[in-house]
């Protein structure tokens, strides 16, 4: 997924404490697609280093289990030694590979222009075409999350405009456990 390359530069700001020329930059980056695999649920108030790390390490963790797992067969004791190191560069390349390439996550701050308040207004209001064309609901759960109205809106409209579709909740302090 793009939004974890560059070490997730992507989530390390809230849109609103943003330029607006970075939040333009951001639209611009995006294109058109008829689905997507997730729509990420998130709040702004979870810091955004976490959000990166857990999905980084959803995306990566079957990598560095192969790899690491193919280290120890092939090296044998040098396995061992490089599995630290193997396991961080699985994880820092996992989404530039070919694979994650067509993979298509709605994220609020690109997906809806935060800059233009007239196409802010009209990406707010297809919201529900954004939660009906998204294989997945991804909720990145954190305390904060329940307490945003925004949050429970897009969890109920996605029930309601997909409702065959899966909702998969991803609590931010597990993932914190695993590192």
């Amino acid at each position: 997924m793009h939004t974890l390359r560059n070490f997730g530069v992507l989530w390390r700001a809230s849109p609103l404490d943003m330029k607006d020329e970075q939040r333009l930059e951001l639209w611009n980056r995006t294109r058109k697609v008829n689905e997507f695999d997730v729509f990420l649920s998130h709040t702004w108030h979870t810091r955004g280093l976490w959000k990166f790390l857990s999905l980084s390490l959803q995306l990566s963790w079957l990598q560095i289990l192969l790899w690491n797992y193919a280290a120890e067969i092939d090296w044998h004791i040098w396995g061992s030694s490089l599995a630290p190191a193997v396991s961080v560069m699985c994880f820092l390349i996992t989404p530039y590979m070919p694979c994650m390439r067509d993979k298509h996550c709605f994220l609020d701050v690109a997906s809806i222009n935060q800059s233009d308040e007239t196409l802010k207004e009209r990406g707010i209001y297809g919201l529900g075409g954004f939660l009906k064309a998204s294989k997945e609901l991804r909720i990145m759960w954190s305390p904060p999350y329940l307490s945003r109205l925004w949050c429970i809106f897009e969890v109920a409209a996605y029930r309601m405009a997909n409702p065959n579709g899966k909702i998969s909740v991803r609590p931010l302090f597990v993932d914190r456990l695993k590192l």
